[in-house]
Formats: C-alpha cells, sequence, structure tokens
C-alpha cells in the first residue's frame, strides 16, 4: 500500500485538528471550570490540596475570602468564556469551504486565548492562597501536588 504524502498545509491542519482535539479531550467537562462538577473543577482540584496542612481558624478563614469570588465567578459561568462551544463550532465547520483555514485559526486563536485567561486566573489564586500559608505549609501542599502528578503519570505509563 502506497503511503500518502502529506503537503506543508496538510501537516499544519494535522497539528492544528490535534491540538484542538487534545484540547477538547482536556475541557470536556468544560462546565468543570465554573465548578459545576464539584472536586472535578481545576478549583476544587487545587483546595484539595489544603487538606494535606493543618490550617488555623484565621487561615481558613482568609483562604474562603480569597476563594470565593473564583468559585462564584466560575460556579456561574461566563458562556462568551465556555472553550466547549469553541470546539462545537470549529467540528461544524465545512473543510471543503474556502475559509476554513481562515475559520479555525480564528477559532484556535480564541480558544488558545480563553485557556491562557483560565490559566493566569487559577495561577493569581494559588498565588493568593499561598501568602496565607507558612513555609512549612507549603512545602506540605507542594509535596501533595507533586504525589499527586506522579500518582497520574504512573497511570498514564
Amino acid at each position: 500500500m502506497k503511503k500518502l504524502e502529506k503537503t506543508g498545509g496538510q501537516k499544519m491542519y494535522m497539528v492544528v485538528l490535534f491540538l484542538i482535539a487534545m484540547a477538547a479531550a482536556m475541557f470536556a467537562h468544560a462546565d468543570s471550570w465554573h465548578g459545576k462538577h464539584g472536586k472535578h473543577s481545576p478549583l476544587e482540584r487545587m483546595l484539595k490540596h489544603l487538606d494535606e496542612v493543618d490550617l488555623s481558624d484565621e487561615q481558613a478563614q482568609q483562604i474562603d475570602e480569597i476563594v470565593t469570588p473564583y468559585r462564584d465567578r466560575w460556579r456561574n459561568g461566563n458562556k462568551e468564556q465556555d472553550i466547549f462551544p469553541m470546539m462545537k463550532s470549529m467540528i461544524e465547520l465545512d473543510p471543503n469551504a474556502p475559509e476554513y483555514d481562515d475559520e479555525l485559526v480564528t477559532r484556535a486563536d480564541t480558544t488558545a486565548e480563553l485557556m491562557r485567561t483560565r490559566l493566569l486566573e487559577l495561577g493569581r489564586l494559588r498565588k493568593e492562597i499561598y501568602s496565607v500559608l507558612t513555609t512549612e505549609q507549603e512545602k506540605a501542599i507542594e509535596a501533595s501536588v507533586r504525589a499527586k502528578m506522579a500518582h497520574h503519570h504512573r497511570e498514564r505509563d
């Protein structure tokens, strides 16, 4: 059987399609960013690591005050920032349409920007939470995160 040669455009198309498919898989539960899936949301997964440390009542109160606006914002959702509809709209594009490549790039860029925004929010939240913790508590959380990551890595091997 003869192997098909791919042109540069076809290779780029395959790469973009692969990246979008990966992003779709990562965000199959897109609503989780809005707290609708409880422990599966990135926020709740991050907060789960706080179970590894003993927080004072004051620390717990401060962290609750830090987290509440994020939780409310993600739980209530922002339809303009939902990634899943962007993935769906890409799938609905006609690959034979003359404007397909331009539309695909536009939607990929929009999706990438949404993912960037969410990652930055999560990182800022993490920094705010860490400002409340002691050095020992930070180390305990980092150890918990490393252990969880190692566990997930072993599952994929």
